[in-house]
């Protein structure tokens, strides 16, 4: 079914092969693909084509990577109580993404599969980029930081990619407009520098179960005399495979604070999954 773990394997030969046909009958490619089980309290399978990748995997677990060849592929995740569902994925040549298995705003619904792009482009010394998505249960939320509101009414479904210096920041998360105690934090942050640091809230703010994967990819570093001073805003970028689903949105700075938050609260665990030649 074309799931491949190493890649590096798979681009030198797909390169002989191309070496020795012509160039309009070359490989189409590959993309390299993460599942993120982001469901709080249950197990689930996964299977791509058809083809189980891993069994029982628990909340905050990454599988992969898994090399895919470019083009749709059908991604299912099954509960072990039976409650299943899919998505097709669409995958490019040379693109890396997410696809994470999440539940709605409203968590008495069914849960959804949707996908997120990699942004591993280079990033200047002394920085690192925050790939921040919501796909919590749970309401629009404040940032705050040292106590004041910065960014407001952050609603769940939106994602973003910033590029921010390292350092330390001090942030909390509130429900929007209101001076109920903290949803996350506040908490003191490191931002580690020269990373992707790919953020998704996960869980039920009503039942209490409000986490975090962190997913972690080197980025290549270009030369810079010192870090920016500041916090620039960001542009969004999200493939949703679920009918109906959100619109990619920029959070701006909001984005990179909740990143900052959630990644203080918890990590995730990454799995290799199992390759079938």
């Amino acid at each position: 079914m074309g799931i491949r773990i190493h890649r590096a394997v798979v681009v030198a030969c797909g390169a002989l092969v191309a070496a020795a046909l012509p160039a309009a009958a070359a490989p189409a490619g590959s993309g390299e693909v993460y599942l993120v089980q982001g469901i709080v309290g249950s197990t689930w399978d996964f299977s791509v084509d058809g083809d189980v990748v891993e069994e029982g995997v628990a909340a905050k677990e990454v599988l992969g990577a898994l090399d895919l060849d470019a083009g749709s592929h059908r991604v299912e995740a099954t509960s072990e109580d039976g409650t299943s569902v899919e998505a097709m994925v669409d995958v490019k040549a040379g693109e890396s993404l997410d696809v994470v298995l999440h539940l709605p705003v409203d968590a008495r619904k069914r849960a959804v599969l949707t996908s997120f792009v990699n942004d591993v482009a280079p990033v200047a010394d002394g920085q690192t980029r925050l790939s921040i998505a919501h796909t919590a249960a749970v309401g629009p939320a404040d940032i705050k930081v040292d106590g004041e509101v910065l960014f407001s009414d952050v609603a769940s479904g939106e994602e973003l990619t910033v590029v921010v210096p390292a350092g330390t920041y001090r942030v909390a998360v509130v429900p929007a407009a209101t001076d109920d105690p903290p949803v996350l934090g506040p908490v003191d942050l490191p931002v580690t520098a020269g990373q992707l640091m790919r953020v998704f809230a996960i869980g039920v703010a009503e039942r209490g179960t409000m986490d975090a994967v962190v997913h972690t990819l080197p980025v290549p570093v270009t030369g810079s005399d010192r870090a920016p001073g500041d916090v620039p805003g960001g542009t969004g970028g999200q493939h949703d495979v679920t009918p109906g689903g959100p619109t990619a949105l920029a959070w701006g700075g909001a984005a990179a604070i909740l990143g900052a938050v959630l990644l203080g609260c918890a990590g995730g665990r990454r799995r290799a999954a199992a390759s079938d030649g």
